[in-house]
């Protein structure tokens, strides 16, 4: 989120959930443990405090979706013979 200052000047004065969903939509191509740390390390140099709620669970899908694919590529679901 390269514009936060931009987009938090913007929504100063809509409603939280406005910054919520921007939030979200920014976020929603993460999926990795890494991605997980790096949101979060991320948001405790930005601070957005009304979203606060929202950008942990965020990050909480985020570690959920990233567990879930560490499962998979330790599985036999990555060998392409058994896809034949």
């Amino acid at each position: 989120m390269q514009n936060l200052s931009y987009i938090k000047t913007k929504l100063a004065k809509a409603s939280p959930s406005l910054m919520d969903a921007v939030i979200i939509c920014a976020l929603s191509r993460h999926s990795t443990l890494e991605d997980a740390k790096e949101v979060e390390e991320f948001f405790s140099v930005n601070p957005v405090p009304s979203s606060a709620r929202k950008i942990s669970q965020t990050v909480e899908g985020i570690r959920t979706n990233g567990a879930m694919l560490d499962r998979v590529k330790g599985s036999k679901l990555v060998d392409p013979s058994l896809w034949e």
